[in-house]
């Protein structure tokens, strides 16, 4: 069996379990990744801005049992309507209504408004004078239509900088009040048999730069709008049909409201949190879910926190009953090299915490505090059920992934 992944990202996380099945594996993605793989996995080219034609063209020609969609982004994100146009059997991806909600913030948001999910209160503008004469309250953040990752996301804070901006832009564009209170993720995969759903991560509190990365996050985490999610999940499913992994940005705002920014249609930076808090990685699954097999249910058995460091800096190994992986740079990861950070996970056994906090409180942090960690860590270990202890530590994990 060849199966053709479309998208490198984090695919050394899909190879291992596709290879152990049997498959023949191709990655097509950027232009960097050469013998990255190894020998026996072959890597092709995809197009810059791919048509129909032209991925047809691309999946005659390796001719694959199965093209599994991975896309990265920024830079593959908006593939994934091409790809819908072109399911089938042999290509399990969301189809185009979903598609099209996941990589255009203008039909999210029209939609969102339609069905009654809880948005922000936003404007859709076609042109600069539409942007200046909305009646939003500043601040107000700003989002081109097709706009991805670190591009096409502005805080605009007063009407100069506004007025600036929309020269700027390429329209249409979102604009939206911005919200205060604490930033959630949720991952989730779709498939015919039903959806499963990881612990919702916190992304902490929502800033200006809106860019959670670089905040301390972490899993599984108390939510207090479990009914409200459940509700918008459910009808997320029922209009959209997903088929394959998908991404919710929310906040929980300080009166306990859910709101909803975005859909994503593929997994995004959480999923190494979703991965190390319940040991049922994501990615993996996404390949049982291809392949056909059953899909478990993930549920948190240590508490997982993660935390940028500067790229180049080591964090020390952790104590037994914790387990760290360093997210680093990587062909399949770009992220840290447009940031400047990456991003490393610590998971914990409850029963272990004490050791663990006395090592946190002693780390090299430069983009954080050991507070703000700890902190993370003791959400975490607060939502957990009791467990079982699992295994003593391990050593220090250089991971490419985001």
């Amino acid at each position: 069996m060849r199966v053709v992944l479309l998208g490198e990202y984090r695919a050394e996380r899909l190879i291992a379990p596709l290879r152990a099945a049997g498959a023949e594996v191709v990655v097509l993605g950027g232009p960097d990744l050469g013998p990255w793989f190894g020998d026996d996995v072959r890597v092709g080219r995809l197009p810059a801005e791919p048509t129909d034609d032209a991925l047809a063209a691309l999946l005659r020609h390796w001719s694959p049992d199965l093209a599994v969609p991975n896309v990265r982004s920024p830079g593959q994100e908006q593939h994934l309507p091409v790809y819908s146009r072109l399911r089938g059997p042999g290509l399990p991806v969301h189809p185009p209504v979903f598609a099209d909600l996941a990589t255009d913030k203008v039909a999210f948001h029209r939609t969102a408004v339609e069905r009654g999910w809880p948005v922000p209160r936003g404007v859709v503008c076609e042109t600069p004078a539409d942007l200046l004469a909305t009646p939003l309250r500043l601040p107000t953040v700003v989002k081109e239509a097709r706009s991805e990752s670190y591009a096409g996301r502005h805080f605009v804070t007063d009407r100069h900088d506004l007025a600036v901006l929309s020269a700027h832009l390429r329209y249409p564009v979102l604009a939206q009040e911005a919200v205060t209170g604490e930033e959630y993720a949720v991952e989730l995969l779709t498939t015919p048999d039903g959806t499963t759903t990881w612990p919702v991560a916190s992304l902490g509190a929502l800033d200006p730069d809106c860019a959670p990365g670089g905040r301390v996050r972490a899993s599984p985490v108390d939510f207090p709008a479990e009914d409200a999610l459940a509700a918008l999940v459910a009808d997320v499913v029922a209009f959209g049909r997903p088929h394959g992994p998908w991404q919710l940005d929310l906040a929980v705002t300080g009166d306990g409201s859910l709101v909803v920014f975005e859909l994503n249609a593929r997994f995004g930076g959480v999923s190494n949190l979703s991965w190390l808090a319940t040991g049922a990685d994501p990615h993996a699954v996404h390949v049982d879910a291809v392949l056909g097999r059953p899909l478990p249910t993930p549920e948190a058995h240590r508490a997982a926190v993660e935390l940028p460091v500067p790229n180049g800096v080591v964090l020390p190994p952790p104590p037994p009953g914790a387990e760290l992986h360093a997210f680093v740079a990587g062909p399949t990861n770009p992220t840290p090299d447009l940031t400047g950070f990456y991003r490393a996970v610590v998971a914990v056994d409850p029963d272990h915490a004490d050791e663990v906090r006395r090592w946190i409180a002693g780390l090299p942090l430069d983009l954080t505090t050991p507070t703000a960690v700890l902190a993370g860590l003791d959400r975490g270990l607060r939502a957990l059920r009791p467990r079982p202890p699992t295994s003593p530590g391990e050593p220090v994990r250089q991971d490419p992934g985001a």
